[in-house]
């Protein structure tokens, strides 16, 4: 499980709490179906998503030069918010990848699609 930088002790109290060893919460299948879903959404915009490699996020090629311009366009058109990748991985560091969160709800996935449907973000 990654824990998006959550501080130590958080990370300490939650493990002491037996969150985690818990019957009941099981977030694997369910964050597949928001990484398959996610994955969809964006193909489907027409970016190449690569294959998760673990995490909550994907990573979208948009073939832009300038992610963080993109970025900002992206947000200002529909309301849809990703990370320029640079900001995260080094190797990557062209600016043409986006990261997309995929441990939203289904809701804010589906108002995602929903507001991506039609638009053209150049």
């Amino acid at each position: 499980m990654t824990t998006n930088g959550a501080p130590a002790p958080l990370q300490l109290a939650v493990a002491r709490a037996g969150v985690l060893a818990t019957a009941t919460w099981r977030p694997t299948e369910l964050m597949q179906r928001h990484r398959d879903t996610a994955t969809h959404i964006f193909t489907d915009f027409g970016w190449d998503v690569l294959p998760a490699q673990g995490g909550m996020f994907l990573t979208a090629n948009i073939m832009s030069e300038d992610s963080e311009t993109f970025v900002r366009d992206l947000l200002h058109k529909t309301g849809v918010l990703v990370a320029p990748d640079k900001l995260f991985v080094s190797e990557r560091g062209n600016g043409d990848f986006v990261r997309i969160a995929f441990n939203r709800s289904e809701g804010v996935l589906d108002k995602a699609a929903r507001r991506l449907a039609g638009s053209v973000v150049a």
